[in-house]
């Protein structure tokens, strides 16, 4: 029974990385998506990359992470360097390795640290494949018209400001 459910975790994760990569092609062919005029201009410029095994990958980890709460919420504690360790088993250390391991920066860095992130040299795709996450989550929950949506969509303006 557990491997079955590992199974389907997998299968779960993987969706999700095609959806990702879904929502990276839709916004790269229509900006005006992200709704700031700023960050529409930025994306102008901003050259689309073959990034589906870093999309399908980013969150291979998950499923093996994954740990309940006493009401039952799931958390995946680490789960961006973990999901980079087992792409290093599965595929080797390359770029896409580093971009898993900074997958999550755009959404839970603050202030200064993001300046880190915007010096490394992908930080463009990682800061690209932030909104993509975003869209592909907000099909899961809620919507874009969810509070869920409206605070990350927030919280990735703001980031853009210590570009």
């Amino acid at each position: 029974m557990e491997a079955l459910m590992t199974i389907g975790l997998i299968k779960k994760w993987l969706q999700h990385g095609q959806s990702v990569n879904y929502w990276y092609l839709t916004l790269y062919a229509d900006q005006t998506m992200f709704g700031n005029a700023e960050i529409e201009e930025w994306a102008k410029s901003y050259k689309v990359k073959d990034l589906r095994a870093y999309h399908f990958n980013h969150d291979c980890s998950k499923p093996y992470v994954r740990i309940l709460d006493e009401s039952g919420k799931e958390h995946y504690p680490n789960h961006s360097f973990e999901s980079s360790k087992r792409y290093i088993i599965e595929h080797g250390d390359d770029v896409f390795a580093d971009m898993i391991l900074h997958d999550m920066d755009f959404h839970t860095k603050r202030g200064e640290e993001l300046k880190e992130t915007w010096g490394l040299s992908y930080a463009d795709d990682l800061y690209f494949t932030a909104w993509s996450e975003i869209f592909a989550n907000a099909e899961l929950f809620g919507g874009r018209e969810s509070d869920s949506f409206k605070i990350k969509r927030k919280r990735l303006i703001k980031a853009f400001k210590y570009k």
